[in-house]
């Protein structure tokens, strides 16, 4: 099995174990890169529902673009050094 499959089945389990769609997505893609952080879960917490459960925005879009973030992201507080980030 390939690892974009196993990752996908993870954050599954994830779901089906309790975790919001934000959760399951974001703690399975930041465990992949960096290992666990019981942050993690709790920031994407408010996300599940579409966003505080109002159906809004879909909680795995959302964790997946946390994680992305976290990969790709900039402490930066200069806009032109994060644009230079993307």
């Amino acid at each position: 099995m390939n690892q974009k499959n196993v990752l996908c089945e993870k954050a599954v389990t994830r779901f089906l174990q309790g975790y919001n769609c934000a959760q399951s997505v974001l703690s399975t893609m930041f465990e992949y890169w960096n290992g666990k952080n019981e942050l993690i879960p709790k920031i994407a917490t408010a996300f599940g529902g579409g966003i505080g459960r109002c159906g809004s925005v879909c909680g795995a879009l959302t964790g997946g673009v946390m994680a992305l973030g976290i990969k790709y992201g900039t402490n930066e507080p200069s806009l032109e050094r994060r644009l230079e980030s993307l």
